[in-house]
């Protein structure tokens, strides 16, 4: 949120709750977990007009998923709290679904409102372009998010925050190619599925195995 500014204002106002931003739009937008690794066809499965062969690996982006235009139309890529639509897969899917899901959600809604209206002039510490994402492909994070809790003068000016920018090749590949052949950061090939409703398919069908 202190990348977005204009969010947090239509939080702090009034004009959305923290319900709106931590479920689901954060979620949807910013998935804690971008990719899970790995999927295997349990027999010869026909995706996207294409043959996933028994025993291949498959990698399941639901940093895409939430972000598919074509559930959530041509503002997909943007992160809005008003949105009505917030529907995500970021806690997986049927018989996948995170046994926590209830205890992050009460936990964040306990906890934002709670800092922000105890540091009500909260801001980060340095630009958002300079926030470093974690090492590692599976999750979403910083290696630090550096904030000052109250306002200070600041001795430079600052620009416009727009915080990390979301992989452009997620949309790419959402329109050109949502079954994609790619070498796995194990090492060797297999298929990487961006579509929502193929990411649904695959945590739900029974012939998508974990090993």
């Amino acid at each position: 949120m202190l990348t977005r500014p204009d969010q947090l204002a239509l939080v702090t106002a009034g004009k959305a709750s923290w319900d709106d931003v931590v479920e689901e739009e954060t979620l949807r937008a910013l998935s804690p977990v971008e990719y899970i690794p790995l999927r295997f066809a349990v027999e010869d499965i026909e995706l996207d007009g294409l043959t996933i062969a028994a025993g291949e690996p498959i990698l399941i982006a639901f940093g895409a998923a939430g972000r598919d235009p074509e559930l959530h139309g041509d503002t997909a890529k943007q992160f809005d709290v008003t949105r009505p639509d917030k529907e995500h897969l970021s806690f997986g899917h049927g018989v996948h679904y995170c046994l926590g899901a209830p205890l992050a959600r009460m936990e964040t809604r306990i906890a934002l409102p709670a800092l922000f209206e105890r540091f009500p002039d909260m801001t980060l510490a340095v630009p958002a372009e300079r926030l470093e994402p974690s090492p590692g492909f599976v999750f979403y994070a910083h290696r630090a998010l550096p904030v000052r809790l109250t306002t200070m003068v600041r001795s430079y000016p600052f620009g416009p925050i727009h915080g990390l920018e979301i992989d452009p090749m997620y949309f790419w590949l959402q329109e050109h190619e949502p079954l994609a052949r790619v070498k796995l950061p194990y090492g060797g090939e297999g298929w990487l599925l961006t579509r929502y409703d193929d990411v649904r398919t695959a945590l739900g069908d029974p012939r998508f195995s974990l090993a």
